[in-house]
């Protein structure tokens, strides 16, 4: 029987805290949609560490549904660069290497940037106080110590701008370099201190708010130089988290 609960390999598939929607009553399975989104999050808040097998049959047992199920939700996975398949060695999840890093963050300054130029004067208040309201829980979580809590926040903070331009295929191509980014940050990232700091995303709304297309820009093309700095990129192997 299908249990929100299993674990694989020690690592917990499930977060209660990022279900989206009603488990599947009792006695049925769940949806294709439903695993893929518990296993997108598992891996983008860590719970599946990058280089971790993702073996079908524990899969599929631990979901309650097929092998063929599975494949086809690892292989989505796969497409969207979080998962790697390879022949005789099955499913993992990515690892990034140095220079898929350094390509990554290429293209987020490229995209981002143009995202704030969108919404320079374009926000209202109402959201902006909703983005600062986002700052200050990333802030918080810092605060306590919870730095796998700030940059899930962070990666929030990023998706809900792209949200808010109201353009759909902007927020699905950002949404997979975020989660992305996540792996780059579980295996380049220092072992401590802040990936985001919370003042440049503050910085951000300002500029969005004051209508300066050309400061948000900038602001955003600093702010990813700076995550892009911190993190170990001049190895191929980074210290990890």
């Amino acid at each position: 029987m299908y249990d929100w609960r299993d674990e694989i390999e020690g690592s917990v598939i499930m977060d209660e805290a990022a279900i989206r929607e009603a488990p599947p009553a009792a006695g049925q399975s769940p949806s294709d949609g439903q695993i893929h989104r518990h296993l997108f999050t598992a891996i983008v808040e860590h719970d599946l560490a990058p280089g971790m097998k993702l073996p079908e049959d524990a899969l599929a047992e631990s979901f309650g549904v097929s092998r063929t199920r599975i494949r086809k939700v690892l292989q989505q996975l796969a497409h969207e660069g979080v998962v790697q398949l390879e022949r005789h060695r099955g499913a993992t999840v990515a690892r990034p290497t140095v220079q898929e890093a350094r390509d990554l963050f290429d293209v987020r300054r490229i995209l981002e940037g143009g995202m704030v130029r969108l919404l320079a004067g374009r926000v209202a208040a109402r959201d902006q106080a909703v983005l600062r309201r986002e700052v200050e829980s990333e802030r918080d979580a810092y605060a306590r110590q919870d730095r796998r809590a700030a940059i899930t926040l962070s990666g929030a903070f990023h998706l809900k701008l792209a949200r808010l331009t109201g353009n759909g295929t902007l927020h699905a191509m950002l949404r997979e370099l975020v989660a992305r980014t996540s792996l780059v940050i579980a295996v380049h990232a220092p072992a401590r201190g802040p990936i985001c700091l919370c003042d440049e995303h503050d910085e951000l709304i300002g500029a969005i708010a004051g209508g300066d297309a050309d400061a948000a820009a900038r602001a955003m093309e600093h702010h990813l130089g700076h995550i892009a700095r911190t993190l170990a990129l001049s190895q191929e192997d980074g210290p990890g988290v």
